[in-house]
């Protein structure tokens, strides 16, 4: 099933990067550990939500 997608949290950090682990079940983002953006606006923050971290999700749904 295609839809659009859905956001779930709103942080003010980049993402850096995204590993899928082998179970093809867990994802591995990577947060960018500064406030500098190169993006459109070409404006930074100084609030970042850990910044630096690597957080792990785990698909829990039916294949």
């Amino acid at each position: 099933m295609v839809g659009e997608p859905v956001r779930r949290f709103q942080p003010s950090n980049r993402y850096r990067d995204l590993a899928i682990g082998t179970d093809r079940r867990t994802f591995y983002v990577i947060r960018d550990p500064s406030g500098i953006t190169s993006g459109p606006t070409d404006l930074g923050t100084t609030v970042l939500d850990n910044p630096g971290a690597i957080l792990e999700f785990k698909y829990t749904g039916s294949h």
